[in-house]
């Protein structure tokens, strides 16, 4: 069994992984990606693929935590490349493959036109019969190796973890938090939870992240970025990070919808100052403008869940 973390470059380095999985004691010599990216991660992923030894054809699997285009995007390019793989997503994600116009106008509108042709081009759809929708704790094999899906809701409804026996690891896409390298550089290592819209739901996420503690992993592969390995640490901050958005969203319950936005995106920075302070992080200032973009579209997620509980108030 071997595990290869690989750099998708993706907007700067070190801030999205594809992972590669094979197993390196069977005959079959069978291998698996977790995540796509973008297309642009294709050639970092082929270039680990051939330092490993591990042939296009090899490729069983690519597995897809979710649609959200930094995990999905690179999909289709990715099956032009490795003829007997299939994308293994969760059974909602499914249409989004097969028709991605909806997710693409999404990110357009987060993005910007301009960033988001730079970074995801053309994005062309996936024909259902390379497509496999997981169910909750199936299992998925490469040669003797293996993962097992987990449904973990809260960052998006479609989204799913993998669960890894042989390293006691877990895949998490985004249900984990996000913890870049500037961020365990130096001081106490620091795990933020990502709320970016439009399925954010607080509640689920602090139980999809109970859902992962569960297995007994002791390491988590993150995708933005890399191994973390205090998971009941990481658990710890991401649980009390969740409280706090629940009472920041109860406080923005009672203002005008004109109004939620600045007052999350305020506090939500403060928040996040008051941790790296605390932990004694000293990120760079080019760190500080990358993470503005995280911040950004976390306010955007928890102001859109916000509003959507006001319309549910009765009148």
């Amino acid at each position: 069994m071997g595990i290869s973390l690989i750099d998708c470059h993706y907007i700067q380095k070190e801030t999205a992984a594809v992972y590669l999985i094979w197993d390196e004691n069977s005959g079959q010599r069978e291998a698996a990606l977790v995540e796509t990216n973008t297309p642009g991660c294709l050639k970092y992923v082929l270039e680990e693929m051939a330092k490993n030894g591990i042939t296009k054809e090899m490729i069983k699997y690519l597995f897809v935590t979710h649609i959200h285009l930094d995990h999905s995007g690179g999909a289709p390019r990715f099956l032009e490349e490795f003829p007997n793989a299939k994308v293994v997503c969760h059974p909602m994600g499914v249409r989004y493959l097969k028709d991605p116009s909806r997710i693409i106008k999404g990110a357009r509108a987060v993005y910007g036109d301009a960033l988001f042709d730079q970074l995801y081009g053309e994005i062309p759809p996936i024909a259902l019969e390379r497509i496999l929708a997981a169910e909750d704790g199936q299992e998925f094999y490469m040669g003797k190796d293996k993962v097992m899906a987990l449904f973990t809701p809260g960052h998006a409804s479609h989204h799913i973890a993998l669960y890894h026996p042989a390293t006691s690891g877990v895949f998490s896409g985004d249900v984990f938090g996000v913890s870049y390298p500037g961020m365990r550089a130096a001081g106490s290592p620091y795990l933020l939870a990502t709320t970016s819209p439009t399925e954010f739901d607080p509640d689920l996420a602090i139980e999809s992240m109970e859902k992962i503690l569960a297995t007994g992993a002791t390491r988590i592969y993150l995708t933005h970025f890399g191994i973390w390995e205090d998971v009941a640490g990481g658990g710890a901050m991401l649980r009390e990070n969740l409280e706090h958005i629940k009472t920041l969203i109860s406080q923005a319950m009672k203002l005008e919808n004109s109004e939620i936005y600045p007052f999350i995106r305020a506090k939500i920075q403060e928040y996040f100052d008051g941790k790296i302070a605390g932990n004694k992080i000293p990120l760079t200032q080019e760190q500080r403008g990358f993470l503005k973009l995280d911040l950004d579209l976390n306010a955007q997620g928890i102001a859109y869940y916000t509003q959507k509980r006001k319309k549910k108030q009765p009148a």
